[in-house]
C-alpha cells in the first residue's frame, strides 16, 4: 500500500510499506558484510554502489529491516552458542548409564540427555559403541561466535 507524503521541498513522494527485492537483498547483504558499497554491489546496484549504499542506509524502512535481520541473526547465534556450550561442557553420565545398563534393564530413552552423542552403534559381537561430538571443535566454534 502506498501513501502520499509531502517532502521538505514541497514535492510529493510515496511511502511504500514493503521493500523492493533489491532493497531486501541490500539489507541481507549489509547484515552479512557490514559494508554499504559491497552490500549494494551484491544486491545489484551497479551504478555508484557506494552512494546507493549510503543513501539506502539513511532510509527508515531500510534501517528497520536491517535491525530486524540483525535481531534474527543474534537470536540464531545465541541458539548456536547454547548448543555448542552443551556439547563442550555437557555431562556424559547418561551415555555411560546407557552403556552400563544396556545388557539387562530397559532405560527410558526420552529421559536421557544424549545431546552430545553423535552416533550409537551395536556391533554384531555385542556391546555398544558411542561416539561423541568433538568438544574441542565446539570450543573453537564458541570462540568464533563470541567475537
Amino acid at each position: 500500500m502506498k501513501k502520499l507524503i509531502q517532502n521538505h521541498k514541497g514535492g510529493i513522494i510515496t511511502d511504500r510499506k514493503s521493500l523492493k527485492k533489491r532493497e531486501k537483498d541490500f539489507c541481507r547483504e549489509y547484515v552479512y558484510c557490514g559494508n554499504p558499497k559491497d552490500a549494494a554491489l551484491r544486491a545489484g546496484y551497479t551504478v555508484f554502489p557506494e552512494m546507493c549504499g549510503i543513501r539506502l542506509l539513511t532510509e527508515r524502512r531500510i534501517k528497520e529491516e536491517i535491525a530486524e535481520l540483525e535481531g534474527k541473526l543474534a537470536a540464531t547465534r545465541a541458539e548456536a552458542l547454547c548448543g555448542y556450550r552443551r556439547i563442550a561442557f555437557g555431562n556424559i553420565s547418561d551415555a555411560v548409564k546407557l552403556i552400563l545398563e544396556s545388557d539387562g534393564d530397559r532405560l527410558d530413552a526420552e529421559k536421557l540427555d544424549l545431546f552430545n552423542v553423535a552416533e550409537i552403534k551395536k556391533p554384531r559381537g555385542g556391546g555398544m559403541e558411542i561416539k561423541f561430538f568433538d568438544r574441542l571443535k565446539a570450543l573453537e566454534k564458541i570462540e568464533q561466535l563470541s567475537l
